[in-house]
Parts: structure tokens; C-alpha cells; sequence
């Protein structure tokens, strides 16, 4: 085993770890194959009949697929179905890298990048290098229970321990793997004690940790999410996986909620249930005929709604009923009911399944007619789902809504009679019969303004759980669509109890809220030497939703839901965007944003940490998204430094020479390049075309520049150092040059390089670069070193180091306190400022 490397343990996050079926009972032929992410077995499992459910009871899916990876309960998996995580790092590379003849592997990728780097610095599966693959439906208590899974990362552990010359592991992990390592540290702590944790583990390395969780699992677990696969899998599908996993709490934002997450428009709602109709004299040919009923509300001065039934479920050709299964009407209403609000029912003939006593003649004549009316019901804003029969009168609905009896419910029975046709210019020429007495529809419905809404719908006056709720985080959400709209916190809790979601509420709190090992406040500080975190930033990431009650025909085959994202929803704050209902934290240098999945306070938990005295180090990579930090540059640098051995640098006299650096990224201006220790280095910004050329200059005089012999050169490019001279046109290194298309550049404009200039006997040797990003010390312990007169020295080890907030590359800076003295270290130049005196001091990282 090498001796320059830390073993290393990869923990994947939230599903990134490929799945594979050990037994199924419903497709026993998928024995041995991947199930996430096996796009092949999704195609044709998919295509099924309209509805979710085949067997709802049982909660059997029809798409095959999908019900081999749902749960039955938090600890068990659906009947006759096995599924297992593939271990090693074939099971964290590629979710799909075998469908469509590999097509699919690199869009699917998640460690692979990782991977690749690691193997490239000689890593060797086994014997350095573990991945702790699991199968991430599970909560973690269920993971241990099941298969023992903290228990043998222990056991991997101290074997990786033993392998590499008793060396303790970096636990590198992504997104939901460091929950994963968090919930690790506890359990191991309990079980083998502190000084296991101290002797086994020497590093945390966290990329896009969700420390404190994110709204968008919550979101995801409510309203449904896809995954990207929306060819496939139906919101409805959506939403019966991801309530079914105990896995989903785990992601739920922690602590104690004082910010809102959630603003419901306030607004009543009118539920009508229990549908029949007798339409003996309404012209329907045949008892074999579908008939479908439009209730259409019509709320004053302020809109019209209007849903349809399903087609009756029993038809004799007078009466018809419709099953409550398919036909639960809820209509969006006012905040109170307003007094010229009318209800009206149309009855609907689905199809022209005519009596086949009739003539042929008269069926033409009837088609042309019905055909003739769909166009007529067009013209008038109705959706064609049927041809009108017959009319009720539109009533008033508050004197039908005071009617004395009313049931436990709150619903009173409601008896429409049917006493006009269709007007129009078809009926005046006979389309149909007039209907006589006899002919009603009936159903049953309750009104329910906001305060009843609340009591009914939630079981409490108020919509918000605790204390109090921080209302300076309000969005100030106004409406297009209705001015005087009022918009309401409510709790992540409160929205699931609207959504019925019991069963995911339980096991928060019986798989997390009462495990001990789970931190649900955020606020234990992990028990491990060093924690290295590493995110993207300034990615438009979500952070709030503003809802609404949705008109809506709710299924029970289908899990839909009672709220709906207002897509009118709007504000003015800057440094927000607000689209679909959804808010969107977009960053800036002054205000920074997530990573396009976590939100900042969550990524940066480890401050407080640092508070707490973890020894912490902070990277922020500009414009990263959540699982492209994978394949970062930057973040692969961190990885080689973090893992590498390095003792103390070896520092060498600064030689009697000046470097300064000029190129495109400052308009050809020198700017000095600084000493640390071994070369001369500058870091410099990637503009907006995705490259930057750039040539040195000796005591920055453009008559003594060394350039390359060749133009675009770069470390992978052969090339010799030419000067100093004045004859240096057109040559010139360059970073990130495309050089298949005209000043097309391959790199992400802001992000940054390091560029290092070695010396030989006092010349140019060799001119190289690599990523860099800013590292924010949380907590310094003799990490730094200081020279004076010559000598090198440790910082104080009680001296808190903490970067700005500011993000531009130009003079990133950490102030800290030494010797009761305000002091600035200068990142790029690699020198520490004292505010007072204005001295200046080299500093070195060790």
C-alpha cells in the first residue's frame, strides 16, 4: 500500500446507489437486474390504463416498475419484492451505465468523476478505497435493523484502518450521505466510544451537505417529483413513492421551524359529494349511453369554476350515480362566501350510443346535431367532455347552504331540478326533449370559509406550529390575479396534515423525532477531528412555495392533492425569483444563494460547529450546482489535498526577482505575483468567454516578457519558455481555450486558477496552473504560519480565522485578531495586514 494516500470511504447520497432486484414475485424474469435506475425495465412496466393504483388496498401499483421500489411500510418493502443496494464502487458510479448500450451512463453519472480522479492517484478498490453503498429508501434506524449497515461501515472501516499502516479514513461523502455520516458518528460513538471515532477517523470531507435539510425534499414528498423521469411516472405515482419511503424525513428541513417555508392564499372551499341524477325526459337515446354531470359555480363578480364528472357508474336509462371513488368535487372559492355566488348542473351524454331501433336517419341527424353543440359549449368556455342534455337553473348557494339539517360533516343535501334544455340556436331546432317535472340532480355539499377551513382540514384554529413564527422572513406574496389576496404562513406539518399524509407524519416521528441517535435540532457538533465542507453557490435555489386550494376532482385512485402552487403568485424582493408558486434564492456577491438543492444556512451549519470548536475549513465554489460538484475541477483539487500526505512544506528562500502576470482577465495590466515559498503564484478569474491567455513580466516591463514558443500553450501542450524579451506577440499561455471553435472557451466563467511559475537557478522552469477556490478557516489551530525577520511561525492556535462573505476573487480576505490587534490576510498575495500599523507579513497554509 502506498504510503502518500488517507483511505478513503465514499458515502453516496440520496438515490445514488444503484439498486438491483434479489427476488420479486411480480416480475420473477427482473431477478439479478438493476431497478434504480434501469431505464430499460421502465419503458414498457409504464405504460398501463389510466389511474395509479391496482389494487389500492393492497397498494399495488399498476406501473411495475415503480412497485418495486416503493414500501409497504417504513420497514418493509412491497409483497414478494427483494431489493438490494450494489456494493462496491460499481454501485455509486453510473445509476444507469448499461441501458441503450451505455447512452445513458455518462448523464447518469454520480461518483464516477470521483472515481476516476482517485484511481487516477492510484487508489485501488479494497485496499484503499470502499464504498459504502446502502439502500436509500430506508430511514436509518431501519438500515441497521435490516442489514446491519453501521454496524459493518465499522467493521470496513478498521479494516481499511489496519490495511493502510493504521492511517484513519477520510469519509467522503455527498448530498444525503452526510446525514448518512452524521448519524454514523453517533452510533459509532455510542457503540465503540470517542477515542474509536479519534483513532479511526481523520477526515470529514462534506460535498453539498444538507447539514439542517431542504425544502425541497419536503416538497418532493408532498406534491411529488419525478426524478427527470416525467415520460414515465405520473404525479400521482410521484407522490405514492416518495411518501412511501422512510428515507424522506431525513432530508426534512431541522430545527426548530420559526421561518416559514409554506404561504396558503387564504380562501374558502365548496366540497360536493354523493352525485345522482334522474334524466328520464332528457333526450338520452340509451341506458348503454355515458352520462356525465357539469357542476359549474359561478362566484359573483369574481369567476367562474366548473368540473365534471366521471361517467356515471351505474346507468338504467332514468337514474344515474356516480361513485364518490372518482368523483369528490372541491372548488376553490373566496376567503367567504359571497352573497351572489349560484351553483347550476348540466347533464352531459358522453359519446352517441344510440338506441339501435332508431333509423340511420335520425342517428345522422342526432351526430350532426351533438357535433353542432360541442362547438356551441366551445364558443361559451366549456371543455367538450360531453354533449349537453339539459340545464338546471343557476341557484343561489347560500340559502341551499342554511338549510337546517345539516350532517356531522357539515354537508346538506342539495336537490337541483332540471328544467330547461340547452339554449341556443340547436335547441330552438329540437335537439332533445323538454324535460318535465321529475328530472333533478342531487348531491350532497358543505361550504367551508378559511377559519373553517383551518379547524376542518388541519384540526386547529391556527395554521402555524409553535411559538411563534419569524413574519420579518415573509415574502410579502401579492396576487395577480386578485389584489386584496391575503397570503398565510403555514407549517410544513399543517400542509401535510391538508395533504393526508399521516402516515409520513408518523414516521418522522417514530423513525427520527424519537431516535436518539438523530439530531433533529441541527445543533451536535460532530465528533471527528476535522470536518472539510464543499459547495456550490449563487444557484437559484429553492426556499419557499406559495399555495393555493386548487379546483380540483379528487380520485381516490389517484393520489391528488387539496393545494396547488399559485402560479400567481409574486413579490418585489431582491434576490428572489418567483415562478410557478416557487421561490427561488438566486445570490449575489453580497447575499449568497445554495446550490440549487440545499439552501446556504444548511451548507454552512458547520459555522456554527466551528463556534463549538470543531476544526473547520469552508469552500464555496460560485455557480457549482448540487451534483456537478462531483465533477468539479475545484472540488477535485480539494479532494487531492485532502487526501494526499503532506508534511510540512519546504520553504525556500524568496529570490531577488519581481514576477507580475498580465493578460486578458486584466486588460494586459501587471499585477505582481507573490512568494509562497516554493514559486510565484497569482490567482486569476475566468471571464465571461470561458478562457484567459496571459504571459510574465519581469519587474513588470514589457521589454523583458517571457512567453511560450508556441500560441495557447498549457501544461498539456509541449512547449519551451522563451525571453525576456520584447518579442512576445501572439504567444501566449492560455486556460480553457477551445481550440475546435473560434473564442468558444471549456470553462465556467468565475471560477478560478491558480497559476504557478517554478524557477530554475533563477529563471523560468515552468509554467503551470490548477484549480482554486476559497477556503474559509472556521477555526485555525496552527494551520497558519507567520515570518518575521526570516523565521517561519505557528499562528496562535486560539486565533479564529473567518473569511468575508465576499466572493470576488479580487482580494478575498480573512481578519483575525492577534495579540489584541485587528489583522487581513490577504489570499491571493499570501500576506497578513496589520490594520493599525499597516505592516505586512508573508503567511503560509501547512
Amino acid at each position: 500500500m502506498a504510503s502518500e494516500r488517507l483511505p478513503v470511504v465514499i458515502v453516496p447520497g440520496f438515490c445514488s446507489t444503484r439498486l438491483e432486484v434479489e427476488s420479486s414475485e411480480v416480475r420473477p424474469s427482473w431477478k439479478g437486474q438493476k431497478i434504480w435506475l434501469g431505464l430499460s425495465n421502465i419503458g414498457f412496466s409504464a405504460m398501463h390504463g389510466k389511474g395509479t393504483w391496482a389494487d389500492p388496498e393492497a397498494l399495488s401499483l399498476k406501473n411495475q416498475w415503480l412497485q418495486h421500489l416503493v414500501l409497504a411500510d417504513p420497514q418493509s418493502e412491497s409483497s414478494g419484492i427483494r431489493l438490494r443496494a450494489v456494493e462496491g464502487l460499481a454501485g455509486v458510479k453510473f445509476l444507469d451505465p448499461d441501458s441503450f448500450m451505455g447512452l445513458a451512463a455518462e448523464a447518469s453519472y454520480v461518483f464516477a468523476p470521483v472515481i476516476g480522479l482517485l484511481e487516477e492517484l492510484g487508489y485501488v478498490e479494497g485496499v484503499d478505497l470502499i464504498a459504502a453503498s446502502y439502500d436509500w429508501r430506508f430511514a436509518p434506524s431501519v438500515l441497521e435493523k435490516r442489514v446491519g449497515y453501521f454496524s459493518q461501515l465499522i467493521r470496513s472501516i478498521e479494516t481499511l484502518y489496519h490495511h493502510c499502516q493504521n492511517r484513519g479514513v477520510v469519509l467522503l461523502a455527498h448530498s444525503m450521505g452526510n446525514k448518512v455520516v452524521s448519524y454514523f458518528l453517533e452510533f459509532a460513538k455510542k457503540t465503540k466510544g470517542q477515542a474509536w471515532i479519534n483513532q479511526h477517523i481523520n477526515l470529514w470531507l462534506a460535498a453539498g451537505a444538507p447539514h439542517c435539510g431542504a425544502p425541497q425534499a419536503l416538497r418532493s414528498t408532498v406534491f411529488g417529483d419525478k426524478f427527470g423521469l416525467d415520460h414515465f411516472v405520473t404525479d400521482s405515482e410521484a407522490r405514492a413513492f416518495a411518501r412511501s419511503l422512510s428515507a424522506s424525513p431525513w432530508l426534512f428541513p431541522t430545527g426548530k421551524e420559526t421561518t416559514p417555508l409554506f404561504y396558503l392564499r387564504r380562501g374558502g372551499v365548496l366540497e360536493i359529494k354523493q352525485l345522482s341524477a334522474t334524466v328520464e325526459n332528457c333526450g338520452i337515446a340509451s341506458a348503454d349511453n355515458k352520462i356525465m354531470l357539469t357542476i359549474e359555480l359561478c362566484w359573483g363578480s369574481r369567476k367562474t369554476d366548473s368540473l365534471t364528472t366521471k361517467s356515471a357508474g351505474s346507468f338504467d336509462g332514468r337514474s344515474a350515480k356516480f361513485d364518490d371513488y372518482y368523483n369528490f368535487l372541491q372548488f376553490a372559492g373566496p376567503e367567504e362566501l359571497p352573497a351572489d355566488a349560484t351553483i347550476k348542473a348540466i347533464v352531459k351524454e358522453k359519446g352517441r350510443q344510440h338506441d339501435a331501433k332508431g333509423s340511420w336517419l335520425s342517428r345522422v341527424g342526432q351526430n350532426l346535431a351533438a357535433g353542432a353543440m360541442l362547438v356551441e359549449e366551445a364558443a361559451m368556455g366549456r371543455k367538450g367532455l360531453g354533449v349537453p342534455k339539459a340545464y338546471t337553473e343557476a341557484i343561489s348557494l347560500s340559502p341551499l347552504l342554511n338549510k337546517s339539517h345539516v350532517d356531522t360533516e357539515g354537508f346538506v343535501e342539495v336537490r337541483l331540478p332540471i328544467t330547461k334544455l340547452a339554449s341556443g340556436p340547436i335547441s330552438a331546432m329540437g335537439y332533445g326533449k323538454a324535460a318535465e317535472k321529475g328530472d333533478f340532480v342531487t348531491f350532497r355539499m358543505r361550504w367551508l370559509d378559511f377559519a373553517a377551513l383551518k379547524r376542518t382540514w388541519v384540526g386547529s384554529d391556527s395554521l402555524w406550529e409553535g411559538d411563534r413564527c419569524d413574519s420579518t422572513s415573509s415574502y410579502h406574496f401579492k396576487c395577480s390575479s386578485d389584489k386584496a389576496a391575503v397570503y398565510e404562513p403555514i407549517g410544513a406539518k399543517q400542509v401535510m396534515k391538508i395533504e393526508r399524509c399521516q402516515d409520513i407524519l408518523d414516521t418522522w416521528k417514530q423513525y427520527y423525532g424519537e431516535d436518539s441517535l438523530y439530531d433533529d435540532l441541527c445543533d451536535r457538533c460532530p465528533t471527528v477531528k476535522k470536518l472539510r465542507a464543499v459547495h456550490g453557490v449563487n444557484v437559484p435555489t429553492e426556499a419557499a412555495y406559495a399555495l393555493r386550494v386548487q379546483t380540483i376532482r379528487l380520485k381516490q385512485s389517484e393520489i391528488l392533492t387539496r393545494l396547488a402552487f399559485d402560479e400567481a403568485a409574486s413579490s418585489d424582493i431582491h434576490g428572489y425569483s418567483f415562478q410557478g408558486g416557487t421561490v427561488h434564492a438566486n445570490g449575489s456577491s453580497k447575499a449568497l444563494s445554495g446550490d440549487g438543492v440545499v439552501p446556504l444556512s444548511s451548507l454552512e451549519e458547520c459555522r456554527n460547529w466551528a463556534k463549538a470548536g470543531l476544526d473547520s475549513e469552508l469552500t464555496s465554489i460560485p455557480g457549482v450546482e448540487h451534483r456537478a460538484i462531483l465533477a468539479d475541477a475545484h472540488f477535485h483539487q480539494i479532494i487531492k489535498d485532502s487526501v494526499l500526505l503532506k508534511g510540512r512544506q519546504s520553504m525556500q528562500q524568496e529570490p531577488p526577482l519581481r514576477f507580475s502576470i498580465a493578460g486578458t482577465f486584466s486588460n494586459w495590466k501587471p499585477e505582481q505575483m507573490t512568494w509562497d515559498g516554493a514559486c510565484f503564484v497569482r490567482v486569476l478569474s475566468i471571464g465571461p468567454n470561458g478562457w484567459e491567455s496571459f504571459q510574465i513580466l519581469l519587474d513588470s516591463s514589457w521589454d523583458k516578457v517571457f512567453y511560450p514558443n508556441v500560441k495557447d500553450a498549457g501544461p498539456t501542450v509541449p512547449h519551451s519558455i522563451l525571453g525576456p524579451d520584447n518579442h512576445n506577440a501572439g504567444k501566449d499561455w492560455t486556460i480553457g481555450k477551445n481550440r475546435g471553435k473560434l473564442l468558444e472557451g471549456l470553462l465556467r466563467p468565475g471560477s478560478a486558477f491558480k497559476v504557478k511559475l517554478e524557477l530554475n537557478s533563477g529563471k523560468p522552469q515552468s509554467v503551470t496552473w490548477e484549480p482554486f477556490s476559497l477556503v474559509e478557516v472556521l477555526r485555525a489551530k496552527g494551520t497558519w504560519q507567520m515570518q518575521k525577520r526570516g523565521v517561519w511561525s505557528d499562528l496562535p492556535a486560539e486565533c479564529s480565522v473567518t473569511l468575508n462573505s465576499e466572493l470576488a476573487l479580487a482580494r478575498p480576505s480573512a481578519e483575525m485578531q492577534i495579540q489584541q490587534q485587528r489583522c487581513r490576510i490577504d489570499l491571493l498575495n499570501m500576506q497578513l495586514i496589520n490594520f493599525a500599523t499597516k505592516e505586512q507579513v508573508p503567511v503560509r497554509r501547512i
